[in-house]
């Protein structure tokens, strides 16, 4: 599914790179010169590099349904259980009311969701609906493009979104994927993190 969405792009040689562990020991991956992790937890990673492309991998929330939670805690994404490339319009207008709780004026807005592809779950203990879906967002007015693996799962009240997702400003974006990928491919996470 992944290789329908990359024919779009040139094919490059991907930076060299070093792996990086987390600090909390549940993982690692490859870091050209330049790159720093961000944040590392249970798994879950950000790292960015010095042009503004950056990786989100492992990461995943809880997603509150109105219908059924009527009370939404600050903090909390809510929205109704929906398709991968469809959640991506409750996570920015989210994830920006986020920002604005805790003092960070950062601006999010998803501009348009170019391609999706549905795929399986990368795990046969996690269910729900998953995609890899290639999209174009706004950070502070900025254009970015990515391509992330995400999942909406039911859950007994609510709903769980995962998602991966490498991205760049959209003017280096096709000459950035080859390194992206290679740090998604490079992705480890340790045994205890799975487990959990």
């Amino acid at each position: 599914a992944l290789a329908a969405v990359l024919r779009r792009f040139p094919q490059r040689e991907p930076e060299a790179m070093q792996r990086a562990a987390f600090r909390d020991g549940s993982g690692s991956l490859m870091l050209p010169s330049g790159w720093r992790i961000v944040d590392a937890f249970e798994g879950a990673v950000n790292a960015i590099g010095p042009d503004g492309a950056g990786v989100d991998l492992g990461a995943h929330r809880i997603v509150l349904d109105p219908r059924v939670t009527p009370v939404i805690t600050p903090g909390m994404l809510a929205g109704a259980y929906c398709h991968p490339a469809e959640s991506l319009r409750i996570l920015y207008p989210a994830l920006t009311a986020m920002n604005a709780q805790l003092g960070d004026p950062t601006q999010l807005r998803l501009l348009n969701v170019i391609e999706y592809v549905d795929t399986q779950s990368p795990s046969p203990q996690v269910g729900g609906q998953w995609a890899l879906v290639y999209y174009e967002w706004e950070r502070n007015g900025q254009p970015y493009q990515s391509i992330g693996l995400i999942g909406t799962v039911p859950m007994a009240v609510n709903w769980g979104h995962y998602w991966s997702s490498v991205s760049a400003p959209k003017e280096v974006f096709a000459s950035k994927l080859p390194t992206l990928m290679r740090i998604w491919q490079s992705y480890y996470v340790s045994e205890q993190s799975v487990a959990k």
